[in-house]
Parts: C-alpha cells; sequence; structure tokens
C-alpha cells in the first residue's frame, strides 16, 4: 500500500464527511475499499462520497450490506436497552463495552459506529444471578444445552460462552478485561450515568476504554480489527480530556506502555490536531511504527499465526484450564481433550498451508513475529 494511499485512509478517518477524494484511481479505490471492510467501517465510504466512485454492481453491493448492517445495530442496541433495564431492576452491576460505550457516550449515532453483539462486562461475583437473570428473559447458551446451575466456569477464558436470544442477538459476557488487575481498575474508577428513572449504565474510563481498545486491536488476538480502532481512539481523544500520564501509567501496569505507546506514535503522526506529548510517544522513524500501522490497517495473516509466535499465548493454550473450558465442567472428558487438540492441529495446518501459498499472507506473518517480539521487549 504506498503513502499516497495510507494518507487518503486517514483523511476520511479525520474527517468522514468531507473528505473530498474524488480523483483517485479504480485500484486505489479497491485497496481503501478493502481497509474499510476490514476494519468494518464501510459506511465511512458513503459518508466521504467515495461509494459513487465504485461501478454500479459493487456500489449496490456496498450500500445494501451498510444498509442491513445499519438495521441489525438497531435491532441490538434495542436489545441492550431492554436488558439494561431488566439487570438495573435486578440491582446486577455491569459495563457496556467498546461499541457500546462508543454508542452512547461519544458517537450518539449508530451508523458511524455499528455492533454485531451485545458485550458487557461483570464481576465473577454477580455471574449465578446474571445468567439466572439472563435465562428467565429468554437468552440461552448458543452451543450447548446446559442451565445456569450446571455451567462451570473456567479461569482460561476471560469470557463465558456467547448467549443468544430467539430473535438471534448474541451477548457476549466478560468476566475478566486482560487480567484480574485490569478489572480492579476498571471497576474502581468507573462512573454511573443515569438516562431515566429505570435506566442507568455504569462506563469506565475514557482512560480504561482507550487501553481496552488499543489491546483488542492488537496483541488480544493479533491485529484484527483494523481502522475502526483508530477511528474509536481518535474520536475519545477529540471529544475528551484525557490524562495521558494517568493512560500511560495504567498500561503500565498491564505491561501494555510501549503497545499504548505504538498507538499514540501512530495517531499522532496521522492527526495534526491531537499534539500530544513527546513524551508520551517512541521514535517516529522506527521501523516497527510502521509494520504496526500497516497490520493495524490491513492484516491478511490469521489469529492463530499471531499466537504461534507469541510464548504467553502457546504456553495457555495446552494449559489445563484450556482443556477444562472445552467441556465447560470439572472434568477433562476424551473428547474435549482430543477435541482441542484437533482443533489445534487444523488450525496450524491451515497456517502452514495459507504460507506457502499466499505472499500478502507470509509477509504479514514475517510482520506479526517482529512485533510481538518488540512488544515484548523490556
Amino acid at each position: 500500500m504506498t503513502e499516497s494511499t495510507k494518507k487518503n485512509i486517514f483523511k476520511i478517518l479525520e474527517s468522514p464527511y468531507s473528505s473530498d477524494l474524488d480523483k483517485i484511481s479504480l485500484s486505489e479505490l479497491d485497496q481503501i475499499e478493502e481497509v474499510f471492510s476490514f476494519g468494518r467501517c464501510e459506511f465511512l465510504l458513503k459518508t466521504s462520497n467515495l461509494l459513487r466512485n465504485f461501478p454500479l454492481q459493487k456500489r449496490k453491493k456496498l450500500e445494501n450490506f451498510i444498509e442491513l448492517r445499519e438495521i441489525n445495530s438497531l435491532k441490538i442496541f434495542s436489545e441492550f436497552i431492554k436488558l439494561g433495564q431488566v439487570l438495573n431492576s435486578k440491582k446486577i452491576k455491569y459495563i457496556p463495552l467498546k461499541g457500546l460505550q462508543m454508542n452512547l457516550l461519544t458517537y450518539k449515532n449508530l451508523h458511524l459506529r455499528p455492533i454485531r453483539d451485545i458485550d458487557l462486562l461483570i464481576s465473577k461475583e454477580s455471574l449465578t444471578p446474571f445468567l439466572e437473570c439472563m435465562f428467565s428473559i429468554g437468552y440461552k447458551f448458543k452451543n450447548s444445552d446446559i442451565g445456569p446451575s450446571e455451567f462451570k466456569y473456567s479461569d482460561y477464558r476471560y469470557d463465558i460462552p456467547v448467549l443468544i436470544n430467539k430473535k438471534g442477538v448474541h451477548v457476549e459476557t466478560h468476566l475478566r478485561v486482560i487480567d484480574e488487575r485490569f478489572n480492579e481498575m476498571i471497576f474502581e474508577k468507573s462512573y454511573e450515568k443515569k438516562y431515566s428513572d429505570n435506566l442507568s449504565f455504569n462506563f469506565m474510563s475514557n482512560e480504561d476504554l482507550i487501553i481496552h481498545l488499543i489491546y483488542h486491536a492488537t496483541v488480544k488476538n493479533g491485529f484484527d480489527n483494523g481502522v475502526v480502532s483508530i477511528f474509536d481512539v481518535v474520536s475519545i481523544l477529540r471529544n475528551n480530556k484525557i490524562s495521558y500520564f494517568d493512560l500511560i501509567n495504567r498500561a503500565d501496569t498491564l505491561g501494555l506502555k510501549k503497545n499504548v505507546c505504538c498507538f499514540l506514535s501512530m495517531l499522532n503522526l496521522r492527526f495534526a490536531g491531537l499534539k500530544i506529548e513527546q513524551n508520551f510517544l517512541i521514535d517516529e522513524n522506527n521501523l516497527n511504527l510502521k509494520n504496526y500501522e500497516d497490520l493495524i490497517l490491513l492484516n491478511y495473516a490469521d489469529k492463530f499465526s499471531f499466537r504461534l509466535f507469541n510464548n504467553k499465548k502457546i504456553s495457555k493454550a495446552f494449559s489445563r484450564n484450556a482443556f477444562l473450558s472445552e467441556s465447560q465442567g470439572s472434568k477433562v472428558g476424551l473428547k474435549n481433550l482430543f477435541g482441542r487438540i484437533f482443533r489445534i492441529a487444523a488450525s496450524l495446518l491451515k497456517t502452514i498451508f495459507s504460507i506457502s501459498m499466499n505472499k500478502r499472507f507470509r509477509v504479514d506473518v514475517k510482520r506479526v513475529h517482529e512485533i510481538n517480539r518488540y512488544l515484548d521487549e523490556k
């Protein structure tokens, strides 16, 4: 991807409604579309008037996809409001995550930030009453017939299995974000905002939200979120007063200081109005910064290849808790044991095949390896 194409991408992210990008080639247009589709930000192609430059058939396909995503977001958000009222009535404390908080506090516009599911953070102590409440209003585990009393949580996972209702709305319930330390930090600094007599939400601080968004976009699953993470973090920085000292200090506590500094450095280079203090940034000539930016914009490598070069994730993948998470019980059965081994082997073979057949995949796997090594360095 050329530097000119990157500048056009960041121009759209900076000014979604007035990007003035009429004179671009079809090949560059395809690259931009690929980046925004990878990052689930197709709507920005519409706001920037780029859709009109596509061939008719592709333009109609994109317009239809954008419309369906908007309808789905409205359905999910409506279910989230109903769910919030029920959880409030049961006095179950929860924190809406990522896109939900962004839409409620920053965008206030589901077109700009579509959502795919309902992401919630609850404490382990609230798990049983939460599940009982969810089952009482029509939710159940998507891939299991067990009830709340039969479910056993494994510490290997940060969440419980996906819950689903008759309308097909998914609820992803997190019992931790990153680790237990961050959970404590989040709940300690969270605040409540009341919307009506029977509806209020607890939110994490903007500094914690930025850390979560950057972690989720990068080292959680291997740079698989795309430009939506850039759009989110820039929007927070522009619309709120951020304590960069507190942000970096909290990131350092979690071992994410270098990662957060890389992300801020990328934003500071691309968005002139931010003016982040130099002592929070890394050298703009650092070659790892280019790899970092390229992987966020568009990453052809899969998340398994990212984990393959991450020693911490490899050791966890073969831990007893990892196998327990397969059974959702207190024992590891042969079915769960061989099922997990089979899936790991299948993912490995798929990655090997992709590396051998796809040059772009090979390039990004190499970048993933280099970034893993760089971010792990003291």
